[in-house]
């Protein structure tokens, strides 16, 4: 079921009972609040693409050559 759906049906029965709402308006409502709880979250995996390399990692010293003497 959609959510379109769900909350069209939600409104049918709010009717019945006596109680009025937008359906329209309510699905809005729900996904804003849904989408400032993603926002607020404390931890959020960067997508791969966005994740940069610390500086000390873009600068890879050369590798470390053994002396012959020792």
């Amino acid at each position: 079921m959609t959510e379109e759906t769900a909350v069209q049906l939600i409104a049918g029965m709010a009717e019945k009972l006596g109680v009025e709402i937008d359906a329209a308006e309510e699905l809005e409502q729900a996904r804003a609040a849904q989408q400032k709880q993603r926002e607020d979250d404390v931890f959020r995996q960067p997508p791969a693409a966005e994740v940069e390399a610390p500086a000390a990692m873009e600068e890879v010293p050369p590798a470390a050559t053994a002396r012959a003497d020792g």
